[in-house]
């Protein structure tokens, strides 16, 4: 889309720490460096971390000073990814509907998930399990389980 003083302009979903998400629309920077720049309403709502504050001079009008703020965010960087693997996480990431990104964060959180998590999910399991009493275990132990 483009505005009416000729920027353009796209929607993006962005995710906040606590996992929450809000849809922002922005205008694309055709200096793209790799960083979004986003409005402190919108990194207050979402709950997103921040290092520092600073001020910067827009390209296009020299008279405009914003705040800057500069988020804390993890990157991943593994070498030598087999092709092969890359390709089997898209072509599942893409049959979920998901980014690769996405697709890969949701593995680790399973993979990794907290310990406290873990032992809930047991628990859970735990309890849709039938139970079985000691006489039966002790049969089962004598002449076998049926």
């Amino acid at each position: 889309m483009v505005t009416p003083f000729y920027q353009a302009t796209i929607r993006l979903t962005v995710r906040g720490s606590s996992g929450q998400e809000q849809e922002i629309e922005t205008v694309i920077d055709t200096g793209f460096d790799g960083a979004l720049t986003l409005p402190l309403v919108d990194i207050t709502a979402l709950g997103l971390p921040w290092r520092r504050r600073g001020r910067a001079l827009l390209a296009d009008c020299p008279i405009i000073i914003y705040i800057v703020l500069e988020l804390v965010m993890a990157t991943l960087i593994i070498h030598d990814f087999p092709d092969t693997l890359l390709e089997r996480l898209q072509t599942v990431a893409q049959q979920k509907g998901l980014s690769l990104e996405q697709e890969i964060r949701d593995l680790l959180e399973t993979q990794y998930a907290d310990r406290a998590i873990i032992m809930a999910r047991i628990q859970q399991r735990w309890e849709t399990l039938p139970t079985t009493l000691a006489d039966e275990a002790n049969t089962w132990r004598s002449t076998g389980r049926p």
